[in-house]
């Protein structure tokens, strides 16, 4: 009898391990498949001619102007940008679950623009930012989760170029982010694994990164469990879960 009980129980964290191995793939799976959402986006918006043109002019004021914030130019060509975009991005965020929409340039990766949060710019990103850091220094799209200043999320970045009139090489202005949150993600996972899932984000990192007024609203809103902020989960029962794991 014992021996029966063993070996059932060895097949049923054997058949439990094959299971969160399955799970774990889709969920890397769809964080790829949302981050190449983002960059045909940010692909898109980063397309437009007067976005390009009102981003390269923002850059080089901002530079004249002894970098970071810039001064009255910078201010005006960020104003201009934030106007082109206040009715796309309406619609970016009803329509298609977008939640960032930030423009960045340079070495240090200088926040230009944050779409979604324009009180916010001018500030240096290249130590908590890789994925713009790379798209900066290599001039390729990137994609993949970070926890940002403001927010946190599923991000695709772009090159924004600016093409040549006269057919040479075009300008190599900055880049494009476009990002969403885990909970469309979450949603798509449980309806087809049958499963729940849960979101959890080291707090020392959190805390480390983000802006002080964002930090407090993101406590306000995110449960903490142990040493981990729930970034993101859709049913109460996981909540709980988390809290009181069943112990075997």
């Amino acid at each position: 009898m014992e021996y029966n009980q063993s070996v059932n129980e060895r097949e049923f964290q054997r058949q439990l391990a094959e299971q969160a191995h399955d799970l774990q793939q889709l969920f890397e799976s769809q964080i790829h498949s949302t981050g190449i959402h983002m960059q045909q986006i940010a692909t898109y918006v980063a397309s437009e001619p007067e976005v390009q043109r009102l981003f390269l002019a923002g850059r080089r004021a901002a530079e004249a102007e002894g970098g970071g914030a810039g001064g009255a130019r910078t201010a005006h060509y960020r104003q201009a940008l934030f106007d082109t975009l206040r009715q796309p991005w309406q619609r970016l965020n009803a329509d298609f679950e977008t939640r960032q929409l930030h423009f960045q340039y340079g070495e240090q990766a200088t926040s230009f623009l944050r779409v979604h949060a324009p009180d916010r710019f001018g500030d240096p990103l290249q130590e908590v930012r890789h994925t713009i850091i790379d798209a900066l220094r290599q001039r390729q799209p990137t994609l993949g989760f970070e926890t940002g200043r403001v927010v946190s999320g599923i991000r695709g970045v772009v090159p924004v170029e600016v093409p040549d009139g006269n057919g040479g090489a075009p300008v190599f202005v900055g880049v494009l982010e476009a990002g969403t949150s885990f909970r469309t993600l979450l949603a798509t996972l449980e309806k087809s694994s049958h499963a729940r899932f849960a979101v959890l984000l080291r707090r020392s990192h959190v805390d480390s990164i983000y802006f002080a007024p964002s930090l407090e609203t993101y406590r306000a809103k995110h449960p903490v469990i142990g040493d981990y902020y729930v970034e993101a989960l859709l049913h109460p029962e996981a909540l709980a879960m988390l809290h009181s794991p069943t112990v075997g």
